[in-house]
């Protein structure tokens, strides 16, 4: 192991606050409920993959019996459809193939089909087409009674009701209880074995619907523990070992939270510089520092530790691809968006360097991903062959799936079933809201900056009017008097340049020289605003962004959360006591966002303040130095200095710099809305690059060749 590596880890295993050989609090250890399954065999699936339909023949005296209906039999029909919902003829607008491991109905497009139940949730239905049932997806078909009279629709749907197409009526099946409610609980029950419809939600993808239905991972990693580390591969299991790692142990305490493994850290993403390759193409380089506050054990040992390596932006997206498989149940800062083009140049790379610093700040503040082996490797490999070495073993572990939910350690009994899914709908509402109102509030910081800046712009404009009016010289374009420089001699400007037609005069000297500098106060005035709109506004600004769209980053930790609840309403006891476990990772993660919004808005309104003190103490510094020009003593003596120099700003009076280049803006963030610019302007632009374009200026491509 190289010594920057082994000086990390001790680093962080001696910090204080570290548990040790801590016995698990509930090790859930059910048993995989046995369901049993008519019809094929369902496929399991990971969600990684892409289903694309289900196709199934189903019996129907085994799954659907259609009640014998006869003039005697009016009041008990009525009874047992009251709740179930009406079924309609419709027909197929669009062609859909259908996988028949996963349950839908492939069909052409204008083939009848009856529509048992319109609303199965996530953009299904449940459709009859001949003597074969399964799903449809609900924009795929139109009901055919729109297309038909009053009189016909009525015909059709009671004969649809009644009795099957192609079916003789003295061979309908005899009347049978029928269970209230809708298909879907008896039809993912019974045919998808409890599974979801969507095969993309995070449910599915981050294995806590397999954890809850089957808990298989318990029993493999059990055996995997009792197994020698050699004889686990790295296809076969997501991590090298899982003898007692104490990385791979997520624990849970009492709020539910998590219970933080290390102590906090620093981290610095610093010194981006443009690497050249002589067989490769150029890349930015960055310095990654880690800082430590180690407790002294002897007085001259060091208090704080610092290891800096050196990483790519593609080192970076293998650690956050690693942490996705390795973490599912947490939520994770989304990376920054690739660059293809103007990759090196200065104020692109400083902010891809900021935002690589917000993103590993953020990162190393979850308790779980501080402690995760890959950030550990990531934040002490020195070396580029240890790199190639080990990093491609971590991308090629699979997804862990139930494993997260596996290893997970919390309370026994710790969560009421309806406060947690009170808890969920009060967090969803309140992310929702937090996060229009953070748009808003970016929205107007920056506003905020436009007009810092343009008041930077007012008081320069300013000082150039004060200089033009003591200097008696226009100002370019902006309304000055068409005044003669030879005129200066003839009552503009006395013998000594002062504002005066009077020669000797020394008290318009004074106020000449004394109006002047406060014309040079007011340009360092106009620059402090500019500045500050372009630096420290800008950083407050990018952790604005940084806070913003909580709803949608944690939209699927609350997907999972209200899946997970509908799973645990009238289950048995294994699968209630592994939806507890999911339960709390949600509720776990819903603390997390709780303090680090504590913590983010406390920075973010400390810093504000503070810039807003220390920008106005400097105006007000520069203020107060010209106020003093007017003093008496310093008036008088400006008056017995010589003659007036002239201002290092006169020379721009003929052509002010008043405008200046457009503020930068934060790199946008990863769930902010892109608007698309239209096709014909991309062509426009093309066509205008090859041919020339003299609205712009811009020559021929062509041309120049030729």
């Amino acid at each position: 192991m190289a010594p920057v590596r082994e000086q990390f880890l001790t680093s962080i295993f001696t910090l204080p606050g570290i548990p040790r050989n801590k016995s698990p609090i509930n090790p859930t250890a059910p048993q995989p409920p046995t369901v049993a399954l008519s019809g094929p065999s369902y496929l399991s699936d990971s969600g990684l993959k892409v289903p694309a339909a289900w196709t199934f023949g189903l019996d129907q005296e085994d799954y659907l019996h259609e009640p014998e209906l006869s003039l005697s039999d009016d009041d008990e029909r009525e009874h047992v459809h009251e709740d179930e919902e009406e079924e309609k003829p419709a027909r197929t607008l669009y062609k859909f193939e259908g996988k028949s491991e996963l349950r839908e109905l492939s069909l052409a497009a204008g083939q009848d089909i009856t529509v048992m139940k319109e609303d199965m949730s996530e953009g299904w239905s449940l459709v009859r087409h001949k003597e074969t049932i399964g799903l449809f997806p609900r924009s795929y078909y139109t009901f055919t009674s729109s297309f038909s009279s009053p009189k016909a629709q009525k015909a059709v749907m009671s004969v649809e009701s009644s009795t099957p197409r192609n079916s003789v009526a003295g061979d309908l099946h005899p009347l049978e209880p029928q269970s209230t409610g809708s298909y879907v609980p008896n039809f993912r029950s019974s045919v998808l074995g409890g599974r979801s419809i969507n095969r993309f939600s995070n449910f599915v993808t981050s294995g806590a619907e397999e954890w809850v239905l089957n808990g298989k991972a318990q029993d493999e990693i059990r055996s995997l523990q009792r197994a020698d580390p050699g004889d686990v591969g790295m296809a076969s299991a997501p991590t090298e070992s899982f003898n007692q790692k104490a990385a791979d142990r997520h624990y849970i305490d009492e709020g539910p939270s998590w219970e933080s493994k290390v102590p906090a850290f620093r981290v610095l993403v610093h010194s981006p510089s443009k690497r050249s390759p002589p067989l490769g193409s150029p890349y930015t380089i960055y310095q990654v520092t880690s800082m430590f506050s180690v407790p002294r054990h002897n007085p001259g040992s060091p208090a704080n530790i610092r290891i800096t390596v050196e990483r790519r932006f593609t080192h970076f997206v293998s650690l956050h691809t690693a942490l996705l498989r390795r973490l599912p149940g947490i939520v994770l800062p989304p990376l920054p968006a690739k660059q293809y083009t103007g990759r090196f140049k200065e104020d692109f790379v400083e902010a891809r360097r900021g935002d690589l610093h917000r993103y590993l700040s953020r990162l190393i503040r979850h308790p779980l991903a501080r402690h995760a082996e890959v950030l550990t490797f990531f934040l002490s490999c020195d070396t580029e062959a240890e790199w190639r070495r080990v990093m491609p073993g971590h991308l090629s572990m699979p997804p862990v799936g139930p494993w997260f939910y596996a290893r997970v350690f919390h309370p026994s009994f710790n969560i009421n079933v309806e406060d947690a899914q009170d808890a969920g709908e009060r967090f969803a509402r309140h992310v929702e809201a937090n996060g229009k109102g953070i748009q808003l509030l970016r929205d107007v910081f920056g506003r905020i900056r436009l007009g810092r800046a343009d008041e930077g712009s007012t008081q320069r404009l300013l000082s150039y009017s004060i200089l033009s009016l003591i200097t008696a010289t226009p100002l370019g374009s902006h309304g000055a008097a068409n005044l003669d420089v030879t005129e200066r001699g003839r009552g503009l400007l006395n013998n000594q340049n002062a504002w005066c037609w009077k020669d000797d005069c020394e008290e318009c000297l004074s106020l000449t020289k004394a109006m002047q500098r406060t014309a040079e106060h007011l340009q360092t005035i106009a620059d402090l605003h500019d500045n500050n709109a372009r630096s420290k506004q800008l950083s407050i600004h990018e952790m604005l962004k940084d806070v913003a769209h909580p709803e949608s980053l944690y939209q699927p930790v609350l997907e999972t959360h209200r899946q997970t609840i509908e799973r645990c309403l009238d289950a048995d006891e294994d699968i209630a006591a592994r939806c507890e476990t999911v339960l709390n990772t949600t509720l776990a993660e819903f603390e997390t966002y709780h303090t680090q919004r504590i913590e983010d808005f406390r920075d973010l309104t400390i810093d504000h303040l503070d810039n807003e003190i220390e920008f106005h103490t400097q105006v007000l510094s520069r203020l107060k130095a010209a106020r003093s020009l007017f003093s008496p003593e310093q008036y008088s003596a400006l008056g017995k200095g010589g003659p007036r120099q002239p201002s290092m700003y006169e020379r721009d009076l003929a052509n002010p710099k008043i405008t200046r280049p457009p503020l930068p803006q934060p790199t946008p963030h990863a769930y902010d809305a892109v608007h698309s610019r239209p096709v014909s302007a991309v062509l426009q632009e093309g066509v205008g690059l090859l041919m020339g374009s003299p609205a712009t200026g811009r020559t021929s491509v062509l041309g120049r060749f030729w």
